[in-house]
């Protein structure tokens, strides 16, 4: 035993062991820490040094089929002072997160008609966008889903982006996500929230191999419980909106209507809800301005959207955009203005002027401030003495708008 001891001791600090291709650390459901890492098929889960203890990550998910990488992770408590893996130490949460990154939709889009140049930095700025986001030495990440967007080959003789893999592999995962987020990851502990291009029918098992906060599971679902996070002046309630369909549906009515009561009780004092389908917000498709989720609507007018909740943070459309909301003569509490951070890379949707949304009714509820804008970028996120300063920033991390949330009232303006 000792000489095993001395062998590891050396090998840690000689640095010989393989370094994994990704680690990083991110929130679990309540108090959970979770450091996660990836490393080949043939090497084995790494070791940790937590509080100067050794600790060994366990085997999460092994090898598979398109899937040649093991995924490793090791749960901790959140009174943990320090963590290294391979002499880097690993970003943990502060108490009181006061710089927050909100980013979303990231990979590079290579389907039918759409065809994305990744290997041009301007055409897929993800990588830029995180090396930005990093400089700004952030407390908190939180991604609000849709990381794999590679799902066909590249077109032969299409420079842009040759030599790209594709499809539900790994490879696939770290072109599209983990090489290029390993600054960001790097900087700060992660909120993941799951995507409708992590659903079952899509990259939903590199999701539950790799970022699913909850123990892994073979067998894929398209529904998993809401869980929060908590720190000091900050609450975050987690929902996977993976699965939502557009239109009625009374299966996937009763299962959110009951996941809803659960964010009702998750949501004892002020919180944010992450989702990465918007519950309220306009989109255009074919020439047409159309209001989603009607689904995740209907599920949460059966159960009442808590007075807690004081801010819709989400994805899916690529765009960044703001909508508030006017108060009801019956309820003088408006309802939480529904914040759209998806611009994080993957090609951008069809703009749409945000003059034509005002005064329209979402949901029975017209909206009466905000603002749309379609650039790639990111959110900064932000306390103020009284609720919080959301920028949203350009791929090259420049302000371009600013929004001002207290009392469910966003107050915009572009820079």
């Amino acid at each position: 035993m000792r000489l095993l001891s001395i062998i590891f001791v050396l090998l840690y600090c000689c640095n010989l062991y393989a370094a994994p291709y990704a680690s990083w650390v991110e929130f679990g459901p309540e108090q959970q820490l979770q450091v996660r890492a990836i490393v080949a098929e043939n090497e084995a889960c790494p070791q940790v040094l937590v509080d100067g203890d050794q600790r060994q990550l366990l085997l999460r998910a092994a090898a598979g089929r398109h899937y040649a990488v093991n995924s490793c992770e090791l749960t901790l408590s959140r009174q943990v002072k320090s963590v290294s893996l391979a002499d880097r130490a690993l970003p943990l949460p502060k108490a009181r997160p006061s710089k927050i990154v909100v980013i979303g939709d990231t990979g590079c889009r290579l389907k039918e008609s759409s065809i994305q140049a990744c290997n041009d930095v301007d055409a897929w700025p993800f990588k830029k966008i995180v090396e930005h986001a990093a400089a700004w030495q952030p407390d908190l990440v939180i991604h609000v889903g849709d990381y794999l967007y590679r799902e066909m080959p590249c077109p032969n003789g299409d420079k842009g982006c040759q030599g790209s893999s594709y499809g539900q592999r790994w490879q696939t995962w770290q072109a599209d996500f983990f090489k290029p987020a390993q600054q960001l990851m790097a900087a700060a502990p992660w909120v993941v929230a799951r995507g409708n291009h992590e659903s079952c029918q899509r990259a939903g098992e590199g999701w539950f191999r790799f970022l699913d906060p909850y123990p892994y599971q073979q067998k894929c679902t398209d529904f998993t419980p809401p869980y929060r996070v908590v720190a000091d002046g900050l609450t975050l309630v987690m929902f996977d909106s993976s699965g939502a369909k557009y239109s009625r549906n009374d299966k996937q009515h009763d299962i959110y209507s009951e996941q809803f009561e659960q964010v009702a009780a998750l949501a004892t004092e002020p919180s944010w809800l992450i989702t990465h389908q918007p519950i309220w917000a306009l989109f255009k498709k074919a020439g047409l301005n159309i209001s989603t989720n009607t689904v995740l609507q209907a599920a949460w007018r059966a159960t009442g959207v808590p007075k807690t909740i004081e801010g819709i943070v989400s994805g899916h459309f690529h765009e960044a955009s703001v909508f508030s909301f006017a108060a009801t003569d019956a309820d003088k509490s408006p309802r939480p203005p529904q914040i759209i951070s998806g611009n994080g890379g993957t090609e951008l949707h069809q703009p749409v002027e945000f003059a034509k949304f005002l005064q329209q009714k979402l949901d029975g509820l017209r909206v009466k401030a905000g603002f749309n804008l379609f650039r790639f970028g990111y959110a900064t996120v932000t306390p103020l003495q009284q609720g919080w300063r959301w920028q949203f920033r350009d791929a090259d991390g420049m302000v371009v708008a600013s929004c001002d949330i207290d009392n469910k009232v966003a107050r915009c303006e572009r820079v």
